[in-house]
């Protein structure tokens, strides 16, 4: 399903919101409203922050500005939407969407952009100065590296991308949504956000791990891809959401023909040479790759410069079963294995074995014998716009990554994990989370590093025969409102001799109610216990509430609105 859907990313766990309002320094995450406060100094923001390298004193209020090239003192001028710098810098790095600044900030800004000339999002400063690195011979042995003071403006020159030195020229190294000389232009792209449905996946396959091989193609030509894993202990804990870009080409062939399509509405309506092919392999831990089939999607609107894509990627009920399998009645050669395509139980596609490319899998490309490692799955085709023509990617086994695969993840071998906990790994591309700690029932963290509050009761009651349910339920209770808010709860049939909660948390819940239903009578509401403490753990005589009845008269009750709430 094609749509549009609000960013979704989130700075971490714990945290509400979203990455768009938010500035990362190091392993700490501020508000932008906030990175240049007085007490929020830190190296990085040494640049971001002009009045953190403010010497005299003059300049060093939270909304003060040094203009990089004048070394003038702009006051109160940051990111108020007016450039106040020759090259806006006073103006870089602002939050935008906030309430503080909302439409209004955007209408401004939009419109200086219109009228002036020095205002700049990257700006190319200073075009004058070049940084001087004194040239080496090179030899056979490299030199010793040594440390040149860069100047500070090249922080500013790549929009949203890194400044790299390469010898006296400053590069830009882009992100993926950025483009162009000082990554000033948007990448057109296809935001792709894809989750494997855990019904049937964790139901009947709980122990293997998967490889989802995501490519955008244009007509039968991959254009772009991409690749995750899907974890089965990670996904029976948190279920994840897979957020990445697909880039159209820009190759010059490519440009031309989403030119005319876009002026063509006859074209665009009624053919679709763009698609989404979500190509899944089971990892199994043998180090074999075993292809179990693709999910297809066709692109209606890739005469935009940027669209979205969302999709729950579900195996089909007779994928298990094998009644409905379309590759029963449809033989490949030996060069090629029929595969499913999942949502049309009707279509199936080739897919070519290792080393095999082409539409019937005819061709053969001989690197492939070397090029993948060994356990490794060798994908080859052929680039129409590429000189060199023939590419070849790799399908990595259990545990290896790397554009060949010769790399294998290894963050689990110092067992990191503490208190009996299980080191998984996440296959984390980006290095952010490269593992999870699965806890024993006693402990919570990152590492399993914190012990769970304890409730443990023994109950002393007697005459419990005629008790069919009990229910323990457990509260934190707002001190402000005085509300309770339920943190567990659980039924058990008859009468439990004894209760045991490990509460993820530094302290248990507030207050323990028991809940009792017997033979004829209205349910009773027993208190265990109403403690602050990070262990509760006592017999409880678990002394029964009167009802509100017994306590005022009815007309106090209606007075007081207290018999809508028992």
């Amino acid at each position: 399903m094609l749509m549009m859907k609000k960013n979704s990313l989130k700075v971490k766990s714990g945290v509400s919101e979203m990455w768009g309002y938010q500035f990362r320094c190091g392993n700490d995450i501020e508000q932008y409203i906030n990175v240049c406060l007085k007490d929020s100094k830190k190296n990085c923001t040494l640049i971001l922050c002009s009045n953190h390298r403010d010497i005299s004193g003059f300049c060093s209020d939270n909304n003060d500005v040094l203009c990089l090239d004048e070394n003038r003192c702009a006051k109160n001028t940051r990111c108020d939407g007016v450039p106040d710098c020759r090259y806006a810098e006073d103006e870089y790095w602002c939050p935008s969407d906030l309430s503080l600044y909302g439409m209004l900030y955007r209408i401004r800004k939009r419109n200086l952009l219109k009228t002036s000339t020095n205002f700049n999002f990257t700006p190319r400063y200073p075009v004058e100065q070049t940084l001087v690195i004194e040239q080496r011979q090179l030899s056979d042995v490299a030199p010793e590296p040594q440390e040149k003071e860069v100047p500070l403006s090249y922080s500013y020159m790549c929009n949203r991308g890194i400044t790299i030195i390469n010898l006296n020229k400053a590069l830009c190294l882009c992100p993926s949504a950025y483009y162009g000389r000082w990554c000033e232009y948007f990448s057109d792209r296809i935001t792709i956000i894809a989750q494997v449905d855990e019904k049937i996946f964790l139901q009947y396959m709980p122990n293997l791990s998967l490889k989802v091989k995501t490519y955008l193609f244009f007509h039968d030509m991959p254009i772009d891809s991409h690749e995750f894993d899907v974890i089965p202990i990670i996904e029976s804990s948190k279920k994840t959401k897979h957020k990445f870009y697909l880039l159209y080409s820009r190759f010059p062939q490519m440009l031309e023909h989403k030119r005319r399509r876009y002026y063509n509405r006859t074209d665009v309506i009624h053919h679709h040479p763009y698609s989404v092919h979500f190509d899944v392999y089971a990892l199994e831990t043998n180090q074999k790759i075993r292809e179990m089939g693709s999910w297809h999607y066709k692109i209606y609107f890739d005469y935009l410069p940027a669209s979205r894509l969302a999709t729950i990627l579900r195996f089909p009920s007779w994928f298990i079963e094998s009644t409905s399998d379309s590759c029963q009645q449809n033989k490949c050669n030996e060069n090629s294995t029929c595969m499913p395509i999942f949502g049309n139980i009707s279509s199936s596609y080739w897919s070519c074995k290792s080393g095999y490319y082409g539409k019937d899998c005819s061709h053969y490309e001989p690197r492939c014998k070397t090029y993948c490692s060994v356990d490794a799955f060798c994908r080859p085709y052929y680039d129409h716009f590429q000189s060199d023509g023939m590419k070849i990617g790799c399908i990595c086994s259990l545990g290896h990554f790397g554009p060949r695969c010769f790399l294998t993840y290894d963050n689990c071998k110092t067992n990191p994990c503490l208190n009996n906990g299980t080191c998984f790994h996440t296959h984390d591309r980006s290095g952010e989370v490269p593992f999870i700690c699965i806890c024993s029932q006693r402990f919570y963290g990152d590492i399993c590093e914190i012990e769970k509050a304890q409730v443990l009761i023994n109950f002393t009651m007697t005459n419990t025969s005629s008790i069919n349910v009990n229910v323990v339920q457990l509260y934190d209770v707002d001190t402000s409102s005085l509300e309770l808010h339920i943190r567990y709860q659980k039924a058990y049939q008859g009468m439990s001799s004894n209760f045991s909660y490990f509460h993820p948390d530094a302290y248990a819940p507030y207050l323990g109610v028991l809940k009792i239903y017997a033979d004829g009578e209205k349910a009773q509401y027993l208190i265990m216990y109403a403690s602050h403490q990070t262990a509760i753990k006592i017999t409880s005589l678990s002394k029964k509430c009167p009802h509100v009845s017994s306590l005022l008269s009815k007309s106090k009750m209606l007075e007081k609105g207290i018999i809508k709430f028992h």
